[in-house]
């Protein structure tokens, strides 16, 4: 193992369309089930909307809401109770009576006005699941699909500034909202209908427990698993962008998180790319751009196959589900986990185990 920086995974908790807990998403993404399934949503033409969403059994009664504070959507409803499936999960495997930072990442801003995850959200998600969070340590990511990893440079941050042991880091999102996918069908983004070039919206949320030593992801195995540094930049042809797409962004961030690691070649890369042509491209490029640093048998995962478009839990969810693969020998390591925003940010980061 490379002798860069690391710290390490002590504990997942997860929610998804196909899976309640971080082993059954694994296993679901492993076996190539889909969450896909007609929603209650509707296009103009009363054609339904193809949607991946977590089961409504899994998410009800998950929210005590005598102890909620504040106003809150429709939408901020469903982010809190799939936070707090998600982040219960973690329990068992916490410290007792330690204050734990949270690191989050929230939806990527597509309505203006629109901020689904505040510091009332934290403190309304710490209430729901008991879990001791340092409020005043904590930070909301509101970047998209690419902040799920910018969450991990957090908690090396606060590992090399602090005595602090633990830190938990996450991901939290859904489109599971009639104005948001309003305004993805009036970009022509969503698979519908004769488009060919868009993607199944979906939700999700994950939590990693971060530890600064090593120490096993499960109690009754000695196996170990790290992140290594990630790396964050951005693409200047985003998508809300007038400036041409090359995507040089995740192809640079692939080869810092390469050079942050310096391992031996990557046998598994985990990408967030949603089925759109735009991301595909992406990644063909930064792909291209490394290939000296990639096993030439790289097998390469886009498990919004299975799930949807997850985004902003996407760093996360896959990253649990590279940890949980990686402990069970279910893929080559190293492993490289890539991650791109509608907007500008990108990251990605190396995973060992």
């Amino acid at each position: 193992m490379s002798d860069k920086a690391k710290i390490y995974v002590a504990g997942v908790g997860m929610v998804t369309p196909i899976g309640a807990d971080a082993a059954m998403t694994a296993a679901a993404v492993r076996a190539g089930i889909s969450g896909y399934k007609y929603s209650d949503f509707y296009r103009e033409d009363d054609e339904k909307i193809r949607m991946a969403l977590v089961p409504e059994d899994v998410l009800e009664n998950s929210l005590n809401a005598d102890i909620l504070s504040g106003e809150y959507t429709e939408r901020q409803i469903r982010l809190l109770q799939l936070a707090t499936v998600a982040l219960a999960q973690l329990q068992p495997a916490l410290p007792p009576d330690v204050k734990l930072p949270l690191f989050i990442a929230g939806p990527e801003q597509l309505i203006d006005g629109d901020q689904p995850i505040s510091a009332v959200f934290l403190e309304n998600l710490a209430k729901q699941t008991d879990v001791n969070l340092d409020l005043a340590m904590s930070r909301i990511i509101s970047t998209g699909r690419a902040g799920g990893l910018a969450t991990i440079n957090l908690a090396f941050r606060l590992f090399a500034g602090s005595d602090a042991p633990f830190a938990i880091i996450g991901g939290v999102d859904t489109f599971c909202d009639g104005a948001v996918l309003e305004t993805l069908m009036q970009d022509e983004r969503l698979l519908v209908g004769k488009n060919k070039d868009g993607f199944i919206p979906g939700e999700g949320a994950a939590f990693l427990l971060l530890a600064k030593q090593p120490i096993p992801l499960h109690k009754n195995s000695n196996k170990i698993v790290c992140f290594y540094e990630a790396a964050l930049g951005s693409e200047a042809g985003h998508r809300a962008s007038t400036e041409p797409y090359r995507g040089d962004g995740l192809a640079a961030v692939l080869a810092a998180a390469l050079d942050n690691a310096q391992t031996s070649k990557i046998k598994t890369l985990y990408s967030s790319m949603n089925g759109e042509h735009f991301f595909a491209k992406e990644l063909g490029v930064a792909v291209i751009r490394n290939s000296e640093s990639l096993d030439e048998k790289m097998k390469t995962e886009h498990p919004a196959d299975c799930f949807g478009d997850v985004g902003a839990a996407f760093g996360p969810v896959i990253a649990g589900i590279t940890a949980i693969n990686l402990v069970n020998n279910k893929i080559g390591a190293p492993c490289v986990v890539c991650c791109s925003s509608d907007k500008d940010a990108r990251s990605a980061v190396v995973m060992q185990g």
